[in-house]
C-alpha cells in the first residue's frame, strides 16, 4: 500500500512538471491550433481589388494586420503575441495581447496598449527578435476587463470570437465586432461607426499572406507546431 502511494505521488509529481514550463502551464493542442492559425500576417487587397472593378470604389479600407508570437520580459510567465494593424499605410492599433485558455476551452484575450505609440509609428519598426526586450511593464497599459476578446473552438481548425474595440468607445461603450478565425485567414464584422475602421454590415475578408513560427518559450516543439491545414 506505501509503495502504490509513492507511486502516485511520483506520478503525479511527473506529471505537474510536465504541464508547467517556467511557471506557465503548457498549453493543450487546441491552443497551440489557435496559435498557429493566429500567428501570421493577413490582409484584405484581395477583397478591395474586387470592390473596386465591381463597384467603382471600395466599400471597405484596406487593411493589413500581424500577429506575431513575442517573448517580452515585463511580462513574465504571460503567453504574448504582438498586434500591428496598418490601414491605408498608417499603423492604427499597437498591441501587446496576453493569451490563455480557460477550463472551459475558451481563448481568452487581453490587450495591453502602449503608453506612447508614437515611438513607434513605421509599419514593420518593430523587431521582434529582440525591441520588446526594451519594453517596460510602465510602457503597457492594460485595458479594462470588458476589452477581453474571447475565442471558441467550433470545429476543426476554426474559432469564433467576439472583440470589443476598447480604442473606439461609442455611447460610453466599446463597439464589440465578431471574428472567424480558419485556416485560409479570418473574417470580421465591423459595425460601430466610431470604428478605425470604415463600418459595413458585410464582413471584412482577411487572407492570411505568410504563417509566423511560434516562439519555443510557449512550449517544446511550439516553433514546429502545424495545423493540420496548414500549407505555408
Amino acid at each position: 500500500m506505501r509503495l502504490q502511494a509513492v507511486l502516485m505521488l511520483l506520478c503525479i509529481a511527473s506529471w505537474l512538471s510536465g504541464t508547467e514550463s517556467d511557471g506557465r502551464k503548457e498549453p493543450s493542442q487546441r491552443l497551440l491550433t489557435f496559435l498557429s492559425l493566429y500567428s501570421g500576417s493577413f490582409g484584405n487587397a484581395q477583397q478591395v481589388k474586387q470592390e473596386l472593378d465591381s463597384l467603382g470604389h471600395a466599400v471597405h479600407d484596406a487593411i493589413d494586420g500581424a500577429f506575431r508570437s513575442v517573448s517580452v520580459p515585463a511580462l513574465p510567465d504571460k503567453l504574448t503575441f504582438y498586434l500591428e494593424q496598418v490601414v491605408y499605410g498608417v499603423v492604427k492599433r499597437m498591441l501587446i495581447l496576453v493569451i490563455d485558455e480557460d477550463d472551459m476551452g475558451a481563448i481568452r484575450i487581453d490587450p495591453y496598449n502602449f503608453t506612447d505609440p508614437t515611438k513607434y509609428s513605421v509599419p514593420g519598426q518593430f523587431d521582434v527578435t529582440k525591441d520588446f526586450d526594451e519594453v517596460r511593464l510602465e510602457d503597457l497599459s492594460p485595458q479594462r476587463q470588458e476589452c477581453q476578446i474571447v475565442y471558441m473552438q467550433t470545429e476543426l481548425n476554426v474559432f469564433v470570437g467576439t472583440f470589443p474595440d476598447c480604442n473606439c468607445i461609442e455611447n460610453g461603450a466599446p463597439g464589440k465586432g465578431a471574428v472567424t478565425l480558419s485556416c485560409g485567414g479570418m473574417t470580421a464584422l465591423v459595425y460601430w461607426r466610431e470604428s478605425i475602421e470604415q463600418d459595413n454590415i458585410l464582413p471584412y475578408d482577411f487572407k492570411k499572406i505568410v504563417s509566423y513560427p511560434l516562439l519555443p518559450y510557449i512550449a517544446p516543439g511550439a516553433e514546429n507546431f502545424r495545423p493540420p491545414c496548414d500549407c505555408h
